[in-house]
């Protein structure tokens, strides 16, 4: 701790008025499983030393190396673990980060949709002037700093430095997954798309054309809305028939299929078999097991 850091902090307006202390120091050892560092906020992820394995979303597992940093958004699901053992800051990002420069991002945002692009999450290697920030940081994280006043200046003082340092086009991607941008979009897909079954009606709920909905998805994830939308149903639909006791018409209802033939055809199709043909398949591996 600090000398003296407790009774001044008693004074200080920006821990009596209740502001969050943004930046943690993470010390980890090799292979510890840091897929819970995004649990409930969005996190801004610097390594200062080691090394990281990161997956985010549907996307490839990413090395993160000492000097790089990653936006990850809470909504993401992620996997993560150390490779060796390794010191990180991570620092809680609010949906309207970056806004000094929000207008940029908007106007790549708007040329990446109009081109059709597939966006996908960039790894920033840390310039110097940043390297020098966190390693300040860090020292003063690892003293006991913890004043959230001090947090707050320092998160500004790293928005000007990324928007000063980076082009526009590294920042978009750097923060394109952020809930501040299209709306959580990516969010309201992934919230939604277990109870939504076509293109049309999901169109209809985002408030968008179908041309619009399929174009912001593409760019979202890399795929024509029906065709992700059918291998997500299909993953479902087959976890609930080999993973539970649930009668078929019952499975049927809660994916909206309209008949059991409905039913029984969509399973044809995606898993070659019959519901029926499918489940006796299940227990008969699990009896067999049993047995051994």
């Amino acid at each position: 701790m600090l000398m003296g850091y407790a009774d001044k902090c008693v004074e200080c307006h920006f821990c009596s008025g209740g502001v969050a202390t943004l930046f943690k120091g993470h010390r980890f050892d090799k292979n510890t499983d840091i897929s819970n560092i995004n649990q409930s906020d969005n996190v801004f992820l610097y390594v200062s030393e080691g090394s990281l394995e990161i997956a985010a979303g549907h996307l490839s597992p990413e090395i993160l190396v000492e000097g790089t940093m990653l936006f990850i958004p809470s909504s993401i699901s992620l996997y993560g673990r150390t490779l060796t053992d390794s010191n990180i800051v991570t620092c809680i990002f609010s949906r309207n980060m970056l806004s000094c420069g929000h207008h940029i991002l908007k106007d790549i945002e708007k040329e990446a949709t109009a081109a059709d692009a597939v966006v996908t999450y960039r790894i920033l290697h840390a310039k110097p002037l940043v390297s020098k920030f966190f390693s300040l940081l860090k020292e003063s994280l690892d003293s006991g700093l913890g004043c959230p006043g001090f947090h707050d200046l320092k998160r500004k003082e790293l928005i000007m430095l990324l928007v000063t340092l980076y082009t526009k086009e590294e920042l978009f991607h750097l923060v394109y997954p952020s809930p501040g941008y299209k709306d959580n979009f990516k969010d309201f897909i992934l919230r939604n798309y277990m109870h939504i079954p076509d293109v049309k009606t999901f169109a209809s709920k985002a408030n968008m054309s179908i041309s619009t909905f399929q174009r912001w998805f593409k760019v979202e994830f890399g795929q024509l809305p029906g065709e992700w939308l059918k291998e997500r149903r299909a993953e479902l639909v087959l976890r609930e028939i080999k993973n539970t006791d649930k009668g078929f018409s019952i499975i049927a209802d809660e994916f909206g299929f309209s008949s059991a033939s409905h039913f029984g055809t969509f399973c044809k199709q995606h898993f070659g078999m019959l519901p029926s043909q499918i489940r006796p398949k299940r227990q008969k591996q699990e009896t067999v097991c049993r047995l051994r």
